[in-house]
């Protein structure tokens, strides 16, 4: 919880894994120096689109994060939350693939921006439909 007392969710569309050691890492930081001001925790419906990593560590460091609102349609949402996480070089196209098939089972709408088919997935983790197929059938119950 923040000193503000509100306590946020991640959003569904922020499908980003937590990391534990990154996060203990960040509060150190922030214990150190601060919450760094110019990188805010983005909002988008009220829940937390982008810096979950960050907004867990600050509330272990009991520091106050800054906030801003993301404005835009639920696809120009999952963009920008691809166009700032998939750059992380740790991420391997595996991870990437399997998290997109993650969120187009959670998405209401099968037709999703970005999740909709094996073709869109294909594109946004850098790897053939092939590939796709692959990993979603390793994946299956």
């Amino acid at each position: 919880m923040s000193k503000s007392g509100a306590e946020y969710q991640k959003h569904q569309l922020n499908i980003w894994p937590e990391d534990q050691r990154a996060i203990r890492q960040i509060a150190l930081s922030m214990q150190r120096f601060g919450y760094l001001q110019g990188n805010p925790i983005v909002l988008y419906e009220g829940k937390i689109l982008d810096g979950w990593l960050r907004y867990l560590a600050a509330q272990k460091a009991r520091v106050e994060p800054s906030f801003t609102t993301f404005e835009g349609s639920r696809d120009d949402a999952w963009e920008y939350s691809l166009s700032v996480n998939t750059v992380r070089k740790h991420y391997t196209k595996r991870d990437l693939v399997e998290m997109s098939l993650s969120l187009r089972r959670m998405v209401e709408d099968p037709d999703f921006y970005g999740v909709g088919t094996d073709e869109e997935i294909a594109v946004l983790s850098g790897c053939s439909v092939s590939y796709v197929k692959q990993v979603k059938v390793s994946m299956a119950p």
